[in-house]
């Protein structure tokens, strides 16, 4: 993976202009790819064709994702999940049950591949096993759980329904339903 398209903060990117081109003079711009150009927000442009030679195009780089099973790759965020008494040792006795843990590489430890992550809360990094994390949620899973307990929030049931109420709101966003804001306009 290229080095300066990680060191590019790609939140700052305005909406449609995905790439960023830097001139070999040093100076950056975000632009966006239209036919054999690459047009920044001011209208003006550089060829395609001397890409490479005059300027450097840099992409935004795919998130590394975990499914789950074997030993998450190396670029790839987890979430501490505790299963052991044994993990009452530093530093995971001040780590949190649903801490996002960086993986920063995978060692063979005794044969075995072993994740070693960085806890971003806490600042410190350790070895783990697989069975102590569990794949990051996308945004989307994120901003859908978020939207689900603002639902619940709104209604006072009993505990013996608190999981079909769950359920039905699971199923409202699913479908579509979102939190709209009506605004008077006076």
């Amino acid at each position: 993976m290229n080095t300066k398209a990680q060191e590019i903060n790609w939140d700052e990117a305005p909406e449609g202009y995905p790439l960023w081109i830097l001139g070999k003079d040093g100076e950056g711009e975000w632009h966006r790819e239209m036919h054999d150009r690459y047009i920044d927000r001011q209208d003006c442009y550089w060829l395609k064709e001397s890409e490479g030679r005059t300027y450097e195009v840099y992409r935004k780089p795919e998130p590394i994702v975990w499914n789950g099973e074997g030993v998450p790759p190396a670029g790839s965020f987890v979430v501490y999940t505790p299963t052991d008494e044994f993990f009452t040792v530093y530093p995971f006795d001040f780590w949190l049950e649903g801490d996002i843990l960086e993986v920063l590489a995978v060692r063979d430890t005794d044969g075995s591949p072993t994740a070693i992550v960085y806890n971003q809360r806490h600042g410190t990094s350790s070895g783990i096993v697989e069975s102590e994390i569990s794949p990051a949620p996308t945004k989307e899973e994120t901003e859908r759980k978020q939207a689900v307990n603002e639902m619940l929030d709104k209604f006072r049931v009993d505990d013996d329904k608190q999981e079909l109420l769950r359920a039905i709101c699971f199923s409202m966003y699913d479908a579509g339903y979102r939190k709209t804001q009506i605004v008077d306009k006076v």
